[in-house]
């Protein structure tokens, strides 16, 4: 759901702050001068931070088992990879700076819970021409907490969207899960809902994958090792709201 480049080189992206703009048209008449307004632009810059993944097999293990044991561990490699990046994407604030350092946030009337009106809140904070493709992501928990609220009548808020795969819908928008997200908890960042194109990921090439045989030879073992290349900050700040447990 990420706007996602596939470049070597570090982007700049200016940005717009909408706060600090004075500028805004109205009605003149002949010969009047226009009163000038004044703009701001910040700006944020995506470069390059290394992962990598190492793993070392035994030749002694492959060599007792019909089970094709370097393609497994090569996709463990991977696989550990690609979690890495969904977890920064979610909670990264140092180097990658994914959702968790978004400052554009909403606040629970109530320490340490949620309620419909907090969501009404958060959704309600995103402009109205980004809610086409606007979703909520959340920790199962959090969704859990969410499934046993109701409405005025003792309906249940949250229901299934058989149109979406049986996936959840809340009010209306798809839900995602993810155990890289906080739970409803005092302080904690605990959903985060808008249009996830907001979020830019720099990718300076795509998962390299390479096996060792040389280095490990002297323990009998070779090695699976995998690195990529990539940033990723919120570029689009009014795209993406966070909702912040009081």
């Amino acid at each position: 759901m990420c706007t996602i480049y596939n470049v070597g080189e570090d982007l700049v992206f200016p940005i717009y702050d909408e706060t600090s703009s004075s500028i805004s048209a109205t009605y003149v008449e002949d010969f009047q001068e226009l009163t000038e307004g004044t703009g701001k632009f910040t700006t944020v810059k995506l470069q390059n931070y290394i992962v990598g993944c190492l793993a070392k097999v035994s030749k002694s293990l492959m060599n007792r088992t019909d089970f094709d044991l370097v393609s497994y561990v090569v996709n463990k490699v991977a696989q550990a990879i690609s979690d890495f990046l969904e977890k920064e994407l979610i909670t990264g604030t140092t180097k990658i700076k994914g959702l968790a350092s978004n400052k554009n946030t909403v606040t629970t009337a109530t320490a340490a819970k949620l309620s419909t009106d907090d969501i009404i809140d958060l959704m309600m904070s995103v402009p109205e021409v980004y809610q086409g493709n606007a979703c909520f992501i959340m920790h199962k928990d959090t969704l859990k907490a969410l499934r046993k609220l109701k409405n005025a009548d003792g309906d249940y808020i949250l229901q299934k969207d058989a149109t979406q795969g049986f996936g959840w819908t809340l009010f209306g928008k798809k839900v995602h899960t993810t155990e890289s997200m906080q739970q409803v908890a005092t302080g904690n960042k605990a959903i985060h809902y808008g249009d996830m194109s907001g979020l830019y990921v720099k990718l300076a090439q795509n998962v390299e994958l390479q096996m060792l045989t040389e280095k490990y030879a002297t323990q009998h073992a070779v090695g699976a090792c995998a690195y990529i290349e990539c940033d990723a900050a919120i570029v689009e700040t009014q795209k993406i709201v966070t909702l912040v447990v009081k």
